[in-house]
C-alpha cells in the first residue's frame, strides 16, 4: 500500500525574508504586508484594481523561494533515511487564490479575512511506501536532533495535523493500494 500525505503548507513570514537575500530568480514579496492585506480585501469585496491583483500575485509568486528552500532542506533529510520518498511541490494557482478570496460564509462575511495570513500558498507532498515509513519520518522531522538549527516554534500540538489518525471532514481519501 502506498501512502500519500500532504505534509506542509507555507506562508511568508517577515523573519524569513529578513534573514535571506532574494537576489535570485524569485520575485520578492511586496514591500508592505499591509498593502497585501488591503489588496486581498479589495478582491474579496469585488472592487479590486489591476494593481490589487498584481500585489496579491506578487505575494503568491514570492512563495516560490520559500518552497524551494524548504524542499531542498527536506530532501537533505530524505537521504538520511533508509527508504524512498516521492516528492512534489506546488504553488497555489492565481485563480484559486482569487476564488478563495471571494468565498463567503452563510452570513455573507468573507471566509478569508487576510490574504497575507493564508497558510497554503505553497505546499509539499511526500509519498511514502507505507504508514510505518511515514510515521518514522514524521517522528524524525519533529525530533530535537533535526530541529536543533531551525528557528521555528510549533503553534499547535503535533497531533493536530495527523490527518491519518484524525482525518478532516469531508475525508479526502489519498490512500491507494
Amino acid at each position: 500500500m502506498r501512502i500519500t500525505v500532504t505534509i506542509l503548507g507555507f506562508f511568508i513570514d517577515d523573519q524569513l525574508f529578513g534573514r535571506y537575500s532574494l537576489r535570485m530568480a524569485y520575485p520578492e514579496p511586496p514591500s508592505s504586508k499591509s498593502a497585501v492585506k488591503r489588496a486581498g480585501q479589495a478582491i474579496s469585496r469585488g472592487v479590486a484594481t489591476e494593481a490589487d491583483f498584481l500585489i496579491v500575485d506578487q505575494w503568491r509568486a514570492a512563495h516560490g523561494y520559500v518552497i524551494n528552500t524548504f524542499q531542498a532542506w527536506l530532501k537533505g533529510h530524505f537521504s538520511k533515511r533508509n527508504y524512498y520518498i516521492e516528492f512534489a511541490q506546488r504553488l497555489k494557482r492565481r485563480n484559486t487564490v482569487i476564488d478563495k478570496l471571494g468565498r463567503r460564509s452563510a452570513s455573507g462575511t468573507p471566509l478569508i479575512a487576510d490574504v497575507s495570513a493564508m497558510h497554503d500558498f505553497a505546499g509539499c507532498r511526500m509519498i511514502f511506501n507505507n504508514i510505518e515509513q511515514l510515521n518514522d519520518f514524521r517522528s524524525y522531522m519533529h525530533s530535537a536532533q533535526t530541529m536543533r538549527n531551525v528557528e521555528h516554534r510549533l503553534r499547535h500540538e503535533v497531533e493536530k495535523y495527523d490527518y491519518i489518525e484524525h482525518p478532516k471532514r469531508p475525508f479526502r481519501k489519498e490512500l491507494s493500494g
